[in-house]
C-alpha cells in the first residue's frame, strides 16, 4: 500500500529543494515589498515629531475646544452636583423612579458628563441612547410631579 501524505511529506524543506517556480514568486514577492517600503529612512514609528505639523495640532486644538462647547452646552440643564452624579442618582435624586432608571439599562452607570461627551462623540446608536438617557433625566421632575397630581 502507497504512503499517504501526511504533515511530514507536505513540509518543504527549506534547502535547496524549492521548485523554480516558487524561487521565482519569492523573488518577485521581495521585488514589490521592496518597492513599497520607504528606502533610507526606515519605518516610521510612533510619536516621531520629525513632520510635526503645527496646523495639524491647531485644528485638533480647536476640534477638542469645539466639542468641549458642545458638551458644556448639553450639561447647562444641570446643576454642578448633579453633573457628576451617575444617571441613577440623577434620576432619583430629581423625584423620578425605578421605571425612569431601567429603561436606560446600562447607561445607568454612566455619569451625567459621560452622557454628554457621549451624545457628541459615539456612534449613532450611542447617541441616540446618551440623548434618551439625558431627556430622561430633564424629566424626572415632570414626571415626580405628575405623579403627586400637580402636573
Amino acid at each position: 500500500m502507497p504512503k499517504r501524505g501526511g504533515r511530514n511529506n507536505r513540509r518543504n524543506n527549506q534547502g535547496n529543494t524549492r521548485s523554480k517556480i516558487g524561487k521565482k514568486v519569492e523573488e518577485e514577492i521581495e521585488e514589490v515589498i521592496d518597492d513599497l517600503t520607504p528606502r533610507g529612512r526606515g519605518r516610521r514609528r510612533r510619536g516621531d515629531d520629525d513632520d510635526h505639523d503645527p496646523n495639524r495640532s491647531r485644528q485638533d486644538d480647536e476640534q477638542r475646544k469645539a466639542l468641549e462647547r458642545k458638551v458644556d452646552e448639553r450639561l447647562n440643564a444641570f446643576d454642578e452636583e448633579t453633573r457628576d452624579k451617575s444617571a441613577r442618582d440623577a434620576i432619583l435624586a430629581r423625584g423620578g423612579g425605578g421605571g425612569q432608571v431601567k429603561q436606560l439599562g446600562h447607561y445607568a452607570d454612566m455619569s451625567v458628563r459621560e452622557l454628554a461627551e457621549l451624545a457628541e462623540t459615539g456612534s449613532a446608536e450611542e447617541k441616540r441612547w446618551a440623548e434618551k438617557a439625558l431627556k430622561i433625566i430633564k424629566r424626572a421632575e415632570h414626571y415626580r410631579d405628575k405623579q403627586r397630581g400637580s402636573g
